[in-house]
């Protein structure tokens, strides 16, 4: 009995650890993403935006600059999620599960949340990105350079 209540402990963990790993990958690319939309709007936007677009571009690069610290944090607390599982995939204690489900439950919200809030950041930095190439100031810089 004890080695199938473990086996099934297994099991469990394992799915948590896979799950998990699948967070930490979406997280860095995330990550990888966000250093190219800062670069984008903090490197070619400054010389290129107008007084139009200003106010919409600082809201971005704040709000990418918060979800930067933001990504850090869940990425530790992935790792951290992910070694406690690493390190008690044989334990076999109910009350361990409980609190190992329910901080799965806790991350995957908080994962889930980080990814809906940058989709919607980088919508933005699409739309602003589509502004600002659309404006004939910058139309004529590129046709200049051509």
């Amino acid at each position: 009995m004890d080695f199938v209540r473990n086996t099934e402990s297994l099991e469990v963990y394992s799915q948590y650890y896979i799950e998990a790993e699948n967070w930490k990958s979406d997280i860095e690319f995330y990550i990888i993403e966000h250093k190219f939309m800062s670069t984008l709007i903090n490197k070619y936007f400054t010389f290129l935006i107008s007084k139009e677009y200003l106010d919409e571009t600082q809201d971005i690069v704040l709000r990418l600059s918060k979800l930067e610290n933001i990504g850090k944090d869940l990425i530790k607390d992935v790792e951290d999620f992910m070694h406690g599982v690493k390190t008690n995939l044989t334990k076999d204690d109910q009350m361990f599960y409980k609190r190992l489900n329910s901080e799965k439950e806790k991350l995957g919200r908080r994962v889930e949340a980080f990814s809906h809030i940058f989709k919607h950041i980088k919508t933005d930095v699409f739309k602003i990105t589509e502004k600002i190439l659309g404006n004939e100031k910058v139309k004529k810089l590129i046709s200049a350079v051509h």
